[in-house]
């Protein structure tokens, strides 16, 4: 049966190993956001969640667009406009690293 469009078979390989992140996180007393689960499941399974990152780099290019001034005057939406890309670049998602060297523009 398919959900968020990965079969059963999918969602075996990826329990194990999103239960194992967040033991380890909760045992260090850390939180986590869906961006790093994302990222330790691809790390640690290979698969990756295209979907998500395509749906990150889609909301992010539209912030910069529609919301410039925003984004630019608001250090924590900055902030946090920078964790997320920071965490598709770390595995190695290549439209978020071009989306990251792009940010750069807004400033100009």
């Amino acid at each position: 049966m398919l959900m968020y469009g990965r079969d059963d078979e999918v969602w075996d390989r990826l329990a194990e190993p999103g239960l194992s992140f967040l033991i380890e996180l909760a045992r260090l007393g850390k939180v986590t956001s869906y961006t790093e689960l994302n990222a330790a499941l691809i790390r640690r399974t290979g698969i990756a969640d295209q979907l998500a990152a395509d749906m990150m780099k889609s909301l992010i290019e539209r912030y910069l667009a529609e919301f410039r001034n925003i984004v630019v005057t608001d250090p924590e939406l900055l902030t946090a406009i920078r964790s997320v890309l920071d965490a598709f670049v770390r595995i190695g998602w290549p439209a978020a690293v071009a989306l990251s060297y792009r940010l750069g523009d807004a400033f100009r």
